[in-house]
């Protein structure tokens, strides 16, 4: 059997200058992956920091990427090198790591992300991402190390702040920009992009991400439909999340139960 290392589609889309586009999986329901993949998505973004699930979890969810060649990234729950190992491990091309707010943060994911010398991720070469030992492990090591998004999730006061700085930081792939927590932190609970503080902090983040050389990806969330991708496009993200799976399902649900104004 050919035993390779799958291309990371994000990366590449990157590498080219071109945008990608992913839906979150808030319910870790493979099924709902697989037909992300085969409908065009170019990732999936699995969560385990607001949903039920653990990272052991998100392995059926990889599976399904795999299956349809899109690309899993894991978000968890904390800034942790066990819980970052064990995603990577999983089969995971990318962590989302939230409540990044000081250079130091952003330094301990990258290092939890890479392998020695450039980092301090356990080594294990019976590990699925590795094919169970079927990969030579010098070659995958280094693959892995070039290949693996560190994702790091800015969404608060602190974290904007220190942004500058954080952007800057070598190693960091994609600032994931969160205007959820950022808008309740600043006194506008439940607002979004169409709101032109948020909007501006936004182009603000593009502009200076730009210039460090590093991708912002940010959520369509509340509204998780095409012209909002769109706008958040025009103004720069290179990385667009549709949302999750449970939203859009609660959106096509909605629209469905108009029929009872008929009867």
């Amino acid at each position: 059997m050919n035993n390779v290392i799958r291309p990371n589609r994000v990366k590449e889309l990157l590498k080219q200058g071109k945008v990608a586009v992913g839906l979150e999986s808030f319910s870790t329901q493979s099924s709902l992956v697989e037909i992300m993949g085969w409908v065009g998505f170019d990732f999936c973004f699995i969560d385990t920091e607001h949903c039920p699930a653990d990272v052991g979890a998100t392995l059926g969810p990889v599976r399904a990427c795999e299956t349809t060649g899109m690309t899993p990234i894991v978000r968890v729950y904390e800034n942790s090198p066990a819980l970052i190992c064990k995603a990577l491990d999983n089969g995971a091309q990318g962590v989302i790591v939230p409540h990044i707010n000081t250079v130091a943060d952003a330094e301990a994911v990258i290092s939890a992300v890479k392998y020695a010398p450039e980092g301090i991720r356990s080594c294990c070469p019976a590990i699925r991402s590795a094919h169970f030992g079927c990969l030579s492990w010098k070659e995958y090591c280094q693959k892995a190390n070039e290949d693996n998004l560190v994702i790091l999730l800015l969404e608060g006061e602190e974290a904007i702040k220190n942004a500058p700085e954080i952007v800057k930081v070598k190693g960091v792939d994609i600032i994931l920009f969160g205007p959820v927590d950022l808008s309740q932190c600043i006194g506008l609970p439940g607002e979004s992009y169409d709101h032109p503080v948020l909007y501006k902090a936004l182009q603000d983040m593009v502009k200076m991400c730009d210039a460090a050389g590093v991708a912002v990806m940010t959520v369509t969330t509340p509204l998780s439909n095409v012209p909002v991708a769109r706008r958040l496009i025009e103004a720069g993200v290179k990385v667009v999340v549709f949302s999750s799976d449970v939203i859009v399902f609660r959106q096509a649900c909605q629209e469905l139960i108009k029929i009872k104004d008929f009867i």
